[in-house]
C-alpha cells in the first residue's frame, strides 16, 4: 500500500514540476514544442494513410502550432522595430502600394464576377478592397517566405560544405527551434499559396459578395428599360444599360439597348403658386 502511495505521489510532483518547467518557458517555446511533438504522430499517419481525416487533422494542428509560433516570434521582433523612422516611412509606402494593388485586385474580381466593366459597379469594388487587401497580403508573404527557403537552402548547402572545424563554431542554434522555423515556413509559404488560388475559398467567397452587392448597391429599379419586377438598372451611358436579374443560376448581368427618353409625366404646380391659391377667397356662388 505503501509502495503505490509512493509512486502516486513521486507521479504528482514529476506531474508538477514538468509543469513548472512548461510554463516557464516562453509561448514561443511552447508552441514550437507542441508543434514538433503533433508533427512525430502526423508523420506516422502520413506514412500509413495520408488520405485519412486523422492524418489531415493531425497535419493541420501541426502546421497551425508552427505558423502561430513563427508569427509570435516575428511580432516580437518587429515591434520594437517600427519606433524608426525609416521603418515607419516603409510601412507607410508599403501600405499605399498593397492598397493600390488591393484596389485593382478589387475591380478584377468585381468584373470576374459580373462579366461587366468594373466602372459600373464602383460601391462593390470599394467594398471588396478590404477582402483583396487578405490575397494581396497572402501574395506578399509568399514571395518573401519563398526567397527565404532559397536563402535556407543555400545556407545549408554551404554549412554542409564547409569544414568541421567552422561547422562546429557555425553549430550553435538550437537545431529542434531551426527544424520548427523551417516547417513553420513551408506552412506559411503553402497557406499563403493556396490564398491566392482562384479556387480558394477566400477569392470564391468574394466574387459571391461581388454579385450580391453589384446587384443590391450599384444598379436600381426602372421599369422603362425592364418592366420585370425584380430586375435592376445601372446606366453606363445614353444608350446603354446593365441590367441584373436573379436566377435559379445566380445574380446575372447583361448590357442592353436603353435609349434616355423624356418622361410623359406632366409636372405639378409648383408650391409657391400652389400656396398662394389656397390663400385666394372662394368667389364661387
Amino acid at each position: 500500500m505503501n509502495t503505490e502511495d509512493d509512486e502516486a505521489t513521486e507521479s504528482m510532483h514529476w506531474t508538477a514540476r514538468w509543469m513548472l518547467r512548461w510554463n516557464g518557458k516562453p509561448a514561443v517555446t511552447r508552441l514550437y514544442l507542441a508543434g514538433l511533438t503533433f508533427g512525430i504522430p502526423a508523420a506516422i499517419a502520413w506514412s500509413i494513410d495520408p488520405n485519412r481525416l486523422a492524418t489531415e487533422v493531425t497535419i493541420y494542428v501541426t502546421f497551425a502550432l508552427l505558423m502561430v509560433g513563427l508569427f509570435h516570434e516575428i511580432y516580437v521582433w518587429t515591434l520594437p522595430q517600427i519606433e524608426r523612422p525609416l521603418v515607419k516611412l516603409a510601412i507607410a509606402a508599403l501600405g499605399l502600394t498593397v492598397g493600390a494593388a488591393a484596389t485593382g485586385l478589387s475591380r478584377t474580381i468585381v468584373g470576374s464576377a459580373t462579366g461587366q466593366d468594373p466602372a459600373t459597379f464602383s460601391t462593390t469594388v470599394a467594398l471588396l478592397v478590404p477582402i483583396s487587401f487578405v490575397h494581396v497580403i497572402a501574395a506578399l508573404i509568399a514571395c518573401v517566405g519563398l526567397l527565404a527557403l532559397v536563402a535556407i537552402v543555400i545556407a545549408a548547402a554551404i554549412f554542409l560544405l564547409t569544414p568541421k572545424i567552422v561547422k562546429k563554431k557555425i553549430w550553435t542554434f538550437n537545431r529542434p527551434f531551426a527544424l520548427a522555423r523551417f516547417l513553420a515556413l513551408i506552412g506559411v509559404v503553402g497557406s499563403c499559396y493556396y490564398l491566392m488560388q482562384p479556387s480558394s475559398i477566400v477569392y470564391q467567397s468574394a466574387r459571391w459578395i461581388a454579385g450580391i452587392s453589384a446587384y443590391a448597391f450599384d444598379l436600381q429599379p426602372n421599369p422603362s428599360c425592364s418592366p420585370v419586377i425584380g430586375d435592376r438598372i445601372g446606366r453606363i451611358n445614353d444608350d446603354v444599360v446593365v441590367i441584373g436579374r436573379e436566377t435559379a443560376d445566380g445574380v446575372q448581368f447583361v448590357r442592353k439597348r436603353c435609349e434616355i427618353a423624356a418622361e410623359a409625366t406632366e409636372l405639378r404646380a409648383p408650391k409657391s403658386q400652389r400656396a398662394e391659391s389656397d390663400r385666394l377667397p372662394d368667389r364661387s356662388p
